[in-house]
């Protein structure tokens, strides 16, 4: 069986490092089951393979992907203090999550775990037009470099 790039694990590795750095993990858009409190984070792979043109091998290959990540919050405020209602609530949440991925420290710990982090987009309000009275998002992508670790088997016809 053909064993290619597994998302899930890094998406998990990815998870686990947000939630021991930030307190929040982001769940997969459009996961069914219920829904999570206010507020949390939800991602979305984009485009799982942009291909970068270095390469065209097969074994080892090297490839880009675009993860968007969105800050959901709800629009009504449960507190005179509460930070994260309504859009500007979305916007600060997305913010540090923004920063997350930028710091030093996380770009680092991606590069050696072999996904280093090429570009994070700027922030824009997501926020579906249709839920907008109970809940407002912001969200930013993600741009990751990958090397496959997948090895084509190959047989060698021997004169």
């Amino acid at each position: 069986m053909i064993q290619a790039f597994n998302y899930n694990e890094l998406m998990a590795k990815i998870n686990d490092k947000m939630n021991e750095k930030m307190g929040y993990s982001a769940i997969s858009q459009g996961t069914q089951g219920e829904a999570s409190e206010y507020p949390f984070f939800t991602y979305e792979i984009i485009n799982a393979h942009i291909g970068i043109g270095a390469t065209d091998n097969v074994s080892g290959e090297v490839f880009e992907m675009l993860i968007e990540y969105d800050a959901h919050v709800s629009d009504v405020a449960t507190s005179d203090d509460d930070m994260f209602a309504g859009s500007t609530g979305a916007a600060t949440l997305a913010n540090n999550l923004r920063k997350f991925f930028t710091i030093s420290d996380i770009k680092n710990w991606a590069f050696s775990n072999s996904f280093p982090i090429v570009d994070v987009s700027d922030i824009t309000d997501t926020t579906n037009i249709i839920s907008m009275q109970v809940e407002r998002s912001a969200g930013f992508q993600v741009r990751l470099r990958i090397k496959d670790d997948f090895q084509e088997n190959k047989e060698f016809i021997n004169n």
